[in-house]
């Protein structure tokens, strides 16, 4: 195991790497830049081999000999690198393994024949030898397919080829045009399939959907931004620490830039100085502004009971939209968490306070009471600027940290981030806010690991709704309470 990635051990219930020394999961770019350096340095290995013989430093023999070591042990490790370890492997694996290695060792022997009998330029030697290396890739995207099975019966996984840092033969593009197939319907990468031949450098990309949506992903076409490209392989189970996939930041931070390009071009500025307003503005409305949260008064006897707030997926009610599958399916793309998580994980929704009085605008939806939230839960808050509902299950935005301003936490909310900075220079930056927000809502907050009433530090009442008893409770429990408006 140490092997394949030292320093780590694979977590079986979430199909992660985790860190032994901090317990932190592996990123699954990390894990594909390990793929690509294993696979590049015995690459240059072979390459080396190779010029050896070309230079009559070594005999055919060996070099068929040393060649063979190589290429078996990179075979392995991809395999292993995808399965999680040595002792993961199965039966099937070293089957697939040994195939492969079948193909490989008959050609070796004329590989070395060609470069002794002067039939096989240095140049193309050195391909050659690449394309065994690239050939041991193969064995990667193989054991992640064969273990990518549906969490349930009422799951589908669906896969699409992603084009990699390449330049790509027409083959490669147009798989990748062809979108998000079933599982199995797509070439594995590197299989020969395409003109790349071993030397492909493209990736697969899985997700696990309902069967009843099957119909608005199969089919699809790519490089939109109605489809999501998340970088994972289905089903993935996480912690509740949020981890979009990079290849959702990205198709995110795209949407939101052909944003910018598009609305700048009415304002008479460049892309670069739209953007720039964009991202002060963003930091002007959340940078220091309180978390504050929502929450109607006649619940108050059952949150002192439970002493948290409870999400929709444990209440079957919400303040908002009541869609617990469109929730599921949104916190998965713009938060990276699995659709089956136990509902007392999932985040817990408030908002940042821009302007005075937006309590009573948020309020009208979501409840009277504001509860104001101490500053140490900011480090496990993320944010998006507007409600996250739409944009995360369209693709649009992410959730990211809430003392970082990111373009993928953005959207469709640039231009009224630009529109702020617009108007504040003539109306000032409360009534620019709240005309803004009159539209934007709210620049919304994610927080994970819920919210305990230990986690409150201020509750206003402004209508004056609660009893003598509730707010007693309030304040035993360490929680400033202030009252009328």
């Amino acid at each position: 195991m140490a092997d394949v990635l030292p320093g780590f051990t694979f977590d079986r219930q979430s199909n992660r790497y985790r860190a032994t020394d901090t317990g932190r999961f592996v990123g699954r770019q990390d894990v594909l830049r390990l793929l690509d350096a294993n696979i590049d340095s015995t690459s240059s290995r072979l390459a080396s081999l190779a010029t050896a013989l070309h230079e009559k430093q070594i005999s055919p023999g060996i070099f068929v000999d040393r060649m063979r070591t190589e290429i078996r042990r990179l075979h392995l490790q991809n395999r292993a690198l995808a399965a999680g370890g040595w002792d993961n492997l199965t039966p099937r694996d070293y089957g697939a393994i040994g195939r492969k290695l079948r193909d490989d060792y008959s050609r070796l022997i004329n590989f070395a024949n060609d470069i002794r009998d002067g039939n096989s330029t240095l140049a193309q030697s050195l391909n050659r030898a690449n394309m065994y290396a690239g050939h041991a890739r193969t064995n990667f995207w193989e054991a992640e397919r064969d273990r990518a099975v549906p969490s349930s019966p009422d799951m589908r996984i669906v896969e699409r080829r992603m084009l990699g840092i390449a330049e790509h033969c027409p083959t490669c593009m147009r798989l990748y045009d062809m979108g998000w197939r079933l599982i199995g319907e797509l070439p594995i990468p590197g299989d020969g399939s395409t003109e790349c031949k071993t030397n492909d450098r493209c990736r697969l990309i899985r997700r696990e959907v309902p069967y009843w949506e099957l119909d608005q992903w199969i089919g699809r076409r790519g490089g939109g931004s109605n489809a999501p490209t998340t970088e994972t392989t289905a089903p993935q189970f996480v912690t509740t620490a949020y981890s979009p996939a990079q290849n959702t930041i990205d198709a995110s931070v795209r949407y939101t830039k052909d944003q910018i390009a598009a609305y700048s071009k009415g304002e008479g500025v460049t892309p670069e100085v739209y953007e720039q307003r964009v991202k002060d503005a963003l930091k002007e409305l959340m940078d220091g502004k309180p978390i504050q949260m929502q929450f109607p008064s006649g619940l108050a006897d059952q949150l002192l009971e439970s002493r948290r707030f409870k999400t929709q997926f444990e209440t079957g009610s919400s303040g908002g939209i009541l869609d617990t599958d469109e929730r599921s399916l949104g916190e998965y793309l713009g938060l990276g968490l699995p659709r089956n998580l136990d509902p007392s994980l999932r985040p817990v929704y408030g908002y940042v306070k821009s302007y005075r009085g937006q309590e009573q605008d948020v309020g009208r939806t979501f409840g009277d009471l504001t509860f104001v939230l101490k500053d140490e839960v900011r480090q496990r808050a993320g944010y998006t600027a507007g409600d996250s509902l739409y944009g995360f299950r369209s693709g649009f935005v992410v959730s990211s940290p809430i003392d970082e301003v990111k373009l993928e936490s953005m959207g469709v909310s640039t231009r009224y981030l630009h529109e702020y900075a617009k108007l504040k220079g003539t109306m000032g930056a409360q009534k620019a806010a709240k005309q803004v927000f009159d539209y934007l809502e709210y620049i919304e907050v994610q927080i994970r690991d819920g919210v305990k009433l230990s986690d409150i530090k201020t509750l206003i009442d402004r209508n004056n709704a609660l009893t003598p008893s509730q707010i007693d409770q309030f304040k035993q429990l360490g929680i400033t309470v202030r009252r009328g408006k």
